[in-house]
């Protein structure tokens, strides 16, 4: 049997709305885990929108959204990227 419309609309809007209260959940439990945008990230990371562009894709850094018009990073998963140069 066919799913109907508004059915898989109810159950897609009932799996993002999971998912966005565990992100919430996970988020809550570190406090230090500021939410940071596009720019704010670039900035903290001293480069490019491109270059973080470059490094989500290349999955160095996590991007968290919700729709696929904003992109949000964690601080507390930037310092992570980094890596020591001797």
């Amino acid at each position: 049997m066919a799913m109907q419309v508004d059915e898989f609309k109810t159950m897609l809007r009932d799996i993002i709305q999971t998912e966005i209260t565990i992100i919430i959940r996970n988020i809550m439990k570190n406090p230090h885990s500021e939410i940071l945008l596009r720019k704010e990230a670039a900035a903290y990371l001293k480069c490019d929108l491109s270059t973080l562009w470059e490094w989500t894709k290349a999955g160095k850094l996590t991007a968290y959204g919700i729709g696929s018009r904003r992109v949000y990073y964690l601080r507390s998963e930037i310092p992570a990227i980094l890596i020591r140069k001797n």
